[in-house]
Order: C-alpha cells, then sequence, then structure tokens
C-alpha cells in the first residue's frame, strides 16, 4: 500500500516536512510528501517537496474541494494541517476526506472551537483546573496588562498595555 502525505500551508515549514519524509521512506519507500500552499513560489517547503500544489486561500469556497481534488489525483492518505485557521473547515469536512481514503489530523469541531475563543478556553482550563491568565474586562484597568483579540491568531493586534 502506497501512503502519501500532504502538508497545507506548508510556507517555511521545511523541517517539519524533511522529518515526514524521512520517517515516511522508513516506512512506506515510495511515499511522496507533498506540499500544499497559497503561493508555492514564496514557499520554501513547496520546494523541498516530492510535488507541490497551490491552493485557494483557506476562507475560499474552493478550498476544501480543491484540497479533495489533488487527494483523489495523488493518493494522499495523510494531511498534515500547520495553520490555526484551517483546522475548523478541515474538521466540519473530515467526513469528505474519509470518504476517498484521505485522513485529516485535526480535533473535532467543537474543541477547535473552544481552542480558537479565548473566553472558551479559558473556561475549559478552570474546569479542568488548569492554571490560566485571569480575564479581565477592559473597563476595569490595571497595569500592565497585554491585550489580544479573543479570537487572535499570529500574534497580531496584540498590545502591551
Amino acid at each position: 500500500m502506497n501512503c502519501n502525505i500532504l502538508i497545507t500551508s506548508a510556507g517555511k515549514r521545511v523541517e517539519l516536512l524533511i522529518e515526514f519524509k524521512k520517517e515516511l521512506k522508513a516506512n512506506y519507500p515510495n511515499g511522496k510528501v507533498y506540499a500544499a500552499d497559497l503561493n508555492p513560489a514564496m514557499a520554501p517547503a513547496c520546494f523541498m517537496a516530492d510535488g507541490y500544489f497551490e491552493v485557494p486561500r483557506v476562507t475560499d469556497p474552493a478550498y476544501i474541494d480543491r484540497l479533495l481534488e489533488i487527494c483523489g489525483k495523488y493518493g494522499i492518505r495523510l494531511i498534515i494541517p500547520t495553520i490555526d485557521t484551517e483546522l475548523l473547515i478541515l474538521s466540519e469536512n473530515r467526513g469528505r476526506f474519509l470518504s476517498i481514503g484521505t485522513e485529516v489530523i485535526v480535533s473535532d469541531p467543537h474543541f477547535i472551537k473552544v481552542c480558537r475563543d479565548k473566553r472558551l478556553t479559558m473556561q475549559l482550563f478552570q474546569k479542568l483546573s488548569i492554571k490560566n491568565p485571569e480575564l479581565r474586562d477592559k473597563t476595569a484597568h490595571v497595569f500592565p496588562m497585554f491585550a489580544k483579540p479573543y479570537d487572535g491568531s499570529l500574534s497580531s493586534n496584540i498590545h502591551v498595555i
């Protein structure tokens, strides 16, 4: 059986791709590790892959269909997502991938939603007795303060106050 892997949003994740190639070759000598990216020409990992594909932005309605097309055509058995913004849509479409024999390494949609909302993550941590930063009301200032959006990503729109 052949086992091909697709690493999505490959970008600069060269080391990750190399490690998957090494382990895949040890277990499936004919297996290939492919990469997908919005702009493969600017993604170093794409040049280290056994092949690469241009895909639409994760928010594009054609994103999942393009990945399904790639998986079917190239015998992809495993998808490794690499950015948080693609986790939910991949999880919500996991059944479509499974129906063509492709496993997506991703948690269930509910858990992803909890992890993507810092308020829900805090509630989960409290329930599990895991220490976490205190949530502050933006109108009741206590300095110094670190502020970030409840659903932020990529360290964008963060502030030390």
